[in-house]
């Protein structure tokens, strides 16, 4: 089974490279195809999970879309204490269905690959969500400054999680500060008065929050920032 994989894996990127990502990882102990695009800001991901089933191959009935920032998860690795951390900085975008989860992706979960018919088949179901949803999500967001500018100024703050997941607060002040946001204070000042509020219940995580949450301002606010901004996507 271990060549099936290799050689679906080669066929896929095959087909990814024809668009533009033209790096690839295999991920054999999760199951996981990606495939990159890499700009000088961002880096843009696909990532197919396949299964084995009955002894035979499937390929992306589970589907993810996301992108990343190389500089955003420099600064973060450094307060969450995870080194090479490799967070989604955005996984929607305002006003836009990047239907991950189309019912036509369900068809892949009923099409095992045995022969190059069958692949081309399923590559013909990934090629027409990819090309119809995903591709058009990644060309909204061309730079930091578009997370910063259409997501983080535009939609109400209780929404943030919606488009940028898992220590959003983090993130948000992050590319706040990289944008040179004018509201980066407000939010702050927001931050540090929530997570005050949040002490009584369990004084001793929060207070440690807390206070990670304060090095994180005073290492964005002192400039030590910097030294992350070389880092090239």
């Amino acid at each position: 089974m271990r060549k099936e994989m290799k050689i679906n894996f080669e066929r896929l990127k095959t087909y990814f490279n024809s668009i533009g990502f033209n790096e690839s990882i295999h991920y054999e102990h999760n199951y996981d195809f990606d495939f990159y695009k890499k700009t000088d800001d961002l880096v843009y991901l696909v990532t197919l999970r396949y299964g084995i089933r009955n002894r035979f191959f499937y390929v992306g009935s589970t589907f993810f879309a996301s992108i990343n920032s190389n500089k955003v998860n420099c600064i973060l690795e450094k307060f969450t204490y995870i080194k090479g951390v490799n967070e989604d900085t955005l996984l929607a975008f305002p006003n836009y269905n990047k239907n991950i989860d189309d019912e036509t992706l369900d068809q892949l979960k009923n099409q095992p690959i045995q022969t190059e018919e069958d692949f081309q088949v399923a590559l013909g179901i990934i090629a027409t969500h990819i090309e119809t949803y995903v591709l058009p999500f990644f060309a909204k967001v061309t730079n930091l400054q578009t997370i910063n500018d259409e997501v983080i100024n535009k939609v109400p703050q209780q929404d943030y999680t919606k488009y940028i997941k898992g220590s959003t607060t983090y993130k948000v002040l992050i590319i706040m500060k990289l944008c040179h946001n004018t509201k980066f204070d407000e939010f702050k000042n927001w931050a540090l008065e929530a997570y005050e509020k949040e002490i009584p219940n369990d004084p001793e995580g929060w207070t440690e929050a807390l206070m990670d949450l304060k090095s994180l301002i005073m290492y964005l606010e002192n400039g030590q920032y910097q030294e992350c901004l070389t880092l090239k996507e």
